[in-house]
């Protein structure tokens, strides 16, 4: 708690001086008019990181269109894989709850969906579209850079509201390098949400699948086995219907995020084979 008295008071240009105005707002605005505010070094530090982490983003749609000589937002793409209808989705699910929730003046709300799509973006479809980038075919390529481009400018048409130096900052340099005609990105209008791309069941899905990933990756974490090396298969222990519909749907993409050849469903695995079968180290 700050205190005159005390005089452990943090001004708001001490936090601007070491974060940046945007990370100022960004920290500040997920406070409800109404409550007191909480404030952490440590929580503003890693809303710094989140902004790095959307700039990186546009750093590597700029070097994937220009490896590829492609234009992300003059290309036509009509065929998606799994990986892109789940982002796409993703979008614009979210552009409907945010739209939703500015509608009804709770501003503090929007902040965390729209966090929630561009570090998706980063670390979910970029992770499992790195091989695609680079080895896919042309038509595969094209679909990877119109998405990053799509998701990411729609994303900023929103989030600008909440970060509006460095959202700026990356669309002059979009504009810069394909051609944007806006002088500004809050010169676009707020983002229509498409309700015939969003597909709920293929996001629950892919929240299952990241589960099954990380589950891996501990695994393979406990049995000292990095994530170069394949295993054989991969046994998810569950008996619910929508683990079984996510596996069979997502299997190929965790297949490669867990670098095995199989995956396996089963309702239990008794005690003892399961050691065996982690001591081999042969299954996760």
């Amino acid at each position: 708690k700050m205190s005159k008295s005390i005089g452990n008071i943090i001004s708001p240009d001490e936090m601007i001086e070491k974060h940046g105005a945007d990370v100022l707002r960004y920290y500040m605005c997920q406070t409800n008019a109404g409550q007191d505010v909480r404030f952490s070094w440590d929580e503003a530090t890693l809303k710094g990181r989140y902004l790095k982490i959307l700039w990186n983003v546009h750093k590597l749609l700029i070097n994937l269109s220009k490896e590829n000589k492609f234009n992300p937002f003059k290309l036509d793409v009509k065929k998606f894989a799994p990986e892109e209808k789940y982002i796409l989705s993703k979008l614009n699910s979210t552009i409907k709850k945010v739209t939703d929730l500015f509608d009804e003046y709770h501003f503090d709300e929007t902040i965390a969906p729209m966090e929630e799509l561009f570090l998706e973006l980063s670390r979910v479809y970029i992770q499992i579209i790195r091989d695609k980038s680079v080895l896919g075919s042309v038509d595969e390529k094209k679909a990877v850079v119109y998405t990053i481009g799509y998701v990411m400018f729609e994303c900023l048409k929103m989030f600008n509201i909440i970060a509006p130096f460095v959202c700026e900052a990356i669309y002059l340099n979009l504009k810069d390098e394909f051609g944007l005609k806006e002088e500004s990105i809050s010169h676009y209008s707020w983002p229509e949400v498409d309700k015939k791309k969003i597909d709920v069941k293929l996001e629950e899905q892919m929240e299952i699948a990241q589960h099954v990933i990380t589950a891996a990756a501990y695994a393979r974490e406990r049995s000292q086995l990095g994530l170069r090396w394949p295993v054989s298969e991969v046994l998810v222990v569950s008996d619910k219907e929508n683990v079984a519909e996510a596996l069979e749907k997502l299997q190929d993409i965790i297949k490669k995020q867990t670098n095995s050849k199989d995956i396996k469903l089963v309702k239990s695995v008794p005690k003892g084979e399961f050691a065996d079968a982690e001591s081999k180290a042969g299954n996760v």
